[in-house]
């Protein structure tokens, strides 16, 4: 069982690509919502610790199958319980980050090499900028 383990390349650039674009959407997303915290606190929606463990237990899924997958899984919804135990966020946020982190994990780890890509370009004019192009 460990040969096989061995013999897989690790998914470092998937990781890597899916914890940027998870952090760029979930970023966003809460620039965009600003819902506060159960606490008061600003930012709730979605949790971004249970997207970004999401993404993670995904790609971990998509190279290595069900049986590095599901324990993934499983810390992963640790982590989203967790915030709910510490009052740092609302089920909705939990069930909210863990959609998105996996989507993106997912997609990222799944699509060929040749197919992904990310550009981040200075804009500067009337405006000035970043405009950034996602493909995953």
């Amino acid at each position: 069982m460990a040969s096989s383990l061995i013999n897989r390349e690790l998914p470092i650039s998937d990781l890597l690509r899916a914890q940027a674009i998870n952090g760029i959407l979930t970023l966003s997303l809460k620039g965009i919502i600003n819902r506060p915290r159960p606490d008061g606190a600003p930012y709730s929606f979605p949790s971004g610790h249970t997207s970004t463990s999401f993404a993670t237990a995904a790609v971990i899924y998509r190279h290595f199958g069900w049986k590095w997958g599901l324990p993934a899984a499983a810390a992963a919804t640790y982590v989203g319980l967790s915030r709910l135990q510490e009052n740092k966020h609302y089920l909705s946020d939990v069930i909210a980050g863990a959609v998105l982190g996996g989507y993106v994990g997912y997609k990222v780890a799944g699509r060929p090499s040749g197919n992904k890509s990310l550009s981040i370009v200075p804009m500067a004019g009337d405006m000035y900028g970043i405009r950034a192009s996602i493909r995953f």
